[in-house]
């Protein structure tokens, strides 16, 4: 965190977002790509709900859409395996589903980023044109361990 201090303002949450993926990825390196997917989802629904925000029909339905996306997310990593093995007990199938390992703070983070939109969708907050902006608000480390 020396470096975050030493550094020039304009790159300070640069710093702090290297630091917080690097954190996040000491676990399971791949798990970053499913935040940043997540992420990229909201940083996109973020700015169309912003850019239509006059038309309310289709600005609740990029919402709807937007949280849809994130709960399937969070439903195919901590339930798949749930689903599947009473699927095949029930039925007697046999079952070569294997479970998906479930990402470090999945819920934290899907929430964290589905709060971001609905902010947006309720003029809280204006929507970030810097997509590395909201990965840092989704990512930052010691929110993220709390």
């Amino acid at each position: 965190m020396a470096l975050y201090f030493i550094s020039p303002t304009k790159v300070k949450n640069y710093v702090l977002l290297v630091a917080s993926l690097i954190f996040y990825a000491w676990g399971e390196p791949s798990f970053v790509f499913v935040m940043i997917g997540v992420v990229v989802v909201d940083y996109i629904s973020a700015i169309l709900i912003e850019k239509f925000f006059e038309k309310k029909r289709l600005r609740q339905t990029i919402l709807f859409l937007t949280i849809a996306i994130n709960f399937a997310f969070l439903v195919y990593f901590k339930y798949a395996g749930l689903f599947v093995n009473t699927f095949t007990s029930i039925f007697s199938i046999e079952n070569t589903f294997q479970s998906p390992v479930l990402p470090i703070g999945i819920s934290f983070f899907t929430f964290q980023a589905i709060s971001y939109v609905f902010d947006v969708y309720m003029k809280d907050v204006a929507a970030q044109k810097n997509p590395f902006n909201v990965l840092l608000y989704v990512s930052l480390f010691p929110q993220l361990i709390a």
